[in-house]
C-alpha cells in the first residue's frame, strides 16, 4: 500500500483486490478525522453502454482500471470491457477504455482485472475455454500486449476469471478446468514476462483434487507466494466448505506449500470465494458462513506465517453481521491493514446496497475500525411508465411498479426500466 496512513482510512485503495471491494467504486481520500473516512470521488464510465461497470477494480499508484464485464460491442451482447483511470493531482480522469481485438459475444471481458505499474491483466473468462489479455502503457496509450490461452484447460474452464498479477508474474485462474476425477476440479496458470513476451510457466492444481473443487475460483500473488481458492473443497461429508492452497517458487518451480482451511468449516461456507496475500498474511473470504442471525452473513480468515506454517490467527465478522450480506465476497489486504466487502448488505434505502469494513491489527489482533458505504447508497429498483402519459411509478418489482400506475383508460402496456435509484 502506498502512501502514508492514518486513522480510519489510508491514502490509497488497498491494492489489486479480484473483485471490487465495495460493490461500489469510489476513490477515498487520505484526509480522516475520529475514525471517518471521506469518499473522494464516485467513478462512471463515459459511455452509457457499461454494463455491471465497478464489477472488478485494481489500483496502482495513481491508476485505476475498472471492469464492466457485461458491456456491449458490435459482437453481440457481453463482449466485456475495462475502463483505465488516472488521478491528475486534483481529480480522476478516464483516460482510456479497453477492449479486446478480438471481441466476441459473451466473453465477459473485465470480470476479472489486476494492475501493477504500467501493465494490466484483463480477465475474459468465458471465451470457450477463456482468456487473459495483457496491456501495456506506452506513455501516450495502452496497447493490448498479448493475449494468454489456456494450454491444458477444457471447454468452459472459465481461464480468466480470477487474475493477479505482481511485478513480472501473472496467475489466472481456471475455477471449471476439469481433471481425472471429473469436472471442475480447477486449476490456475503462471506467467512470467522475459522481457518481450510472456510465457507459460506452469500449471497449478490441487494435490487431492477432486470433481467441483473450482480450484482457481480466486487467486492472489506477492511476490514468490501464490494462493489459490477452491471453494467446492469439501471437508468431511460436508460440500463446499472450502479451502485455499499456498504455493511458493523456489526459483525453478511453483511448490505446493500448505492447503488452508478454516478451523470450524462447515458446509457451503465457501471459504476460498475471496482470497489476499501480502508479505506473511493471508486474508481468506467465506462469503456463505452462517451466523447466528441467519444464512450466508460471511466471514473471513486471518492466516499468519511463522517461517514454517500457515497459522489460522482470527477469523473477521462484522459488528452489524446481517443474513445474506455476502461478507468476505471480496477481500484485500496491505501491511497491518484488510479490508473485506459485502455486497449484500442493507441500507437504509433497502436490500444490497453493499458496504466493505477495514481492519487493522494493533499487534495483537484485527480490530474492526471503519465501515465504508457510497454517500448516494442505492438500492435496485424499477421505473415504469405509459407511452404518451407522464405517470411514472418506482419499485422493486416489475408487477408492484406496474400495479401502482395510476388507472388510464389507455390499454397500453407499460414500459418497465430496471436502475439503480440514488439517495
Amino acid at each position: 500500500m502506498t502512501g502514508s496512513s492514518r486513522r480510519g482510512c489510508s491514502s490509497s485503495v488497498l491494492g489489486s483486490p479480484p473483485w471490487a471491494l465495495s460493490l461500489v467504486l469510489a476513490i477515498l481520500s487520505g484526509v480522516a478525522v475520529a475514525g471517518e473516512c471521506f469518499e473522494k470521488q464516485k467513478l462512471t464510465a463515459s459511455d452509457a453502454n457499461s454494463h455491471r461497470f465497478g464489477s472488478s477494480v485494481s489500483v496502482s499508484g495513481n491508476v485505476a482500471v475498472v471492469g464492466a464485464p457485461t458491456d456491449h460491442c458490435p459482437a453481440g451482447e457481453a463482449c466485456g470491457s475495462a475502463y483505465v483511470f488516472r488521478y491528475n493531482g486534483s481529480t480522476w480522469v478516464e483516460e482510456q477504455k479497453l477492449t479486446a481485438s478480438n471481441a466476441a459475444a459473451r466473453d465477459y471481458f473485465g470480470h476479472s482485472v489486476s494492475l501493477i505499474g504500467n501493465v494490466a491483466i484483463v480477465g475474459a473468462p468465458s471465451d470457450f475455454s477463456g482468456s487473459a489479455y495483457v496491456f501495456r502503457h506506452n506513455g501516450s496509450t495502452w496497447v493490448e500486449e498479448q493475449e494468454f490461452f489456456p494450454s491444458e484447460a477444457t471447454a468452459s474452464a472459465h481461464f480468466g476469471w480470477s487474475v493477479s498479477f505482481s511485478g513480472d508474474v501473472a496467475v489466472v485462474g481456471a475455477y471449471g478446468d476439469g481433471c481425472a476425477a471429473g469436472a471442475r476440479c480447477g486449476s490456475a496458470y503462471v506467467y512470467r514476462y522475459n522481457g518481450t513476451t510472456w510465457v507459460g510457466e506452469q500449471r497449478l492444481t490441487a494435490a487431492d483434487a477432486a470433481m467441483n473443487d473450482d480450484f482457481g475460483f480466486s487467486v492472489s500473488l506477492n511476490g514468490n507466494v501464490a494462493v489459490v481458492g477452491a471453494i467446492g473443497d469439501a471437508c468431511n461429508a460436508d460440500l463446499a466448505c472450502g479451502a485455499a492452497y499456498v504455493f511458493r517458487y523456489n526459483g525453478s518451480t511453483w511448490a505446493a506449500e500448505q492447503k488452508l482451511t478454516a478451523r470450524y468449516a462447515a458446509y457451503n461456507d465457501q471459504f476460498g470465494s475471496s482470497v489476499a496475500v501480502s508479505g506473511d498474511v493471508v486474508l481468506i473470504g467465506a462469503e456463505a458462513d452462517d451466523c447466528a442471525i441467519g444464512l450466508d452473513c460471511g466471514s473471513a480468515y486471518i492466516f499468519r506465517y511463522n517461517g514454517t506454517t500457515w497459522m489460522q490467527r482470527q477469523r473477521l465478522t462484522a459488528s452489524d453481521a446481517r443474513a445474506s450480506a455476502s461478507f468476505g465476497l471480496s477481500v484485500s489486504v496491505s501491511g497491518d491493514v484488510a479490508v473485506v466487502g459485502a455486497s449484500g448488505d442493507d441500507c437504509a434505502f433497502g436490500s444490497f446496497c453493499g458496504s466493505a469494513y477495514v481492519f487493522r491489527n494493533n499487534g495483537i489482533s484485527w480490530v474492526e475500525e471503519l465501515k465504508l458505504t457510497a454517500s448516494a447508497s442505492a438500492m435496485n429498483t424499477v421505473t415504469c411508465s405509459r407511452p404518451a402519459e407522464t405517470a411514472t411509478s418506482t419499485s422493486t418489482t416489475s408487477l408492484a411498479c406496474w400495479m401502482a400506475l395510476p388507472i388510464r383508460v389507455s390499454a397500453l402496456a407499460p414500459t418497465c426500466t430496471r436502475a439503480v435509484a440514488m439517495a
